[in-house]
């Protein structure tokens, strides 16, 4: 506020793909450079993970569940372009990522020293003698789509084998 005017800033799916896009694509040429000077593919490759996978997989739990069926193509095309080019040893898939991220990161919230296990409801009490549940978590009611595509509320139905109500 040091000019006196408000910005407000709004990321969008669509925005942060074509940023991210943007970005991996430079990244890319690195990598074609360093085939030509003559790299190993198992060199390319520690450096492919290092400097696209690690930039793609950086915090996607939380922002996988908004991306459209393009989004996903676009990014999945990238990572078939890699493999293609040979800088990679395996060709990734978007959703196998975010499964692998979703399960570390889920993982780790169940644990309350996570800094985002606040974010979780409290477990529910329940004052009577039922059967046995999987979990005693609180589910919320997720009227609407942002809030249904969540990283918690995926947390929630994924953690307790419940699929949403599309």
């Amino acid at each position: 506020l040091l000019t006196g005017h408000w910005s407000v800033f709004t990321v969008t799916p669509s925005s942060h793909v074509n940023k991210l896009l943007s970005i991996c694509s430079q990244r890319m040429f690195l990598l074609k450079i360093l085939k030509q000077q003559g790299l190993p593919l198992e060199k390319l490759n520690i450096i492919y993970n290092a400097i696209i996978v690690s930039r793609i997989t950086y915090a996607l739990p939380v922002w996988a569940g908004f991306l459209t069926a393009d989004l996903t193509n676009r990014i999945n095309a990238l990572l078939a372009k890699a493999f293609r080019y040979g800088y990679t040893k395996q060709c990734n898939n978007l959703s196998k990522l975010i499964s692998q991220m979703d399960d570390s990161f889920f993982k780790s919230l169940k644990y309350h020293g996570h800094c985002a296990h606040y974010l979780l409801p409290p477990p529910k009490a329940v004052g009577h003698n039922l059967r046995q549940r999987g979990h005693n978590d609180q589910l919320p009611r997720c009227k609407y789509n942002q809030h249904k595509n969540s990283f918690i509320c995926r947390y929630l139905y994924r953690n307790c084998k419940i699929k949403q109500a599309a």
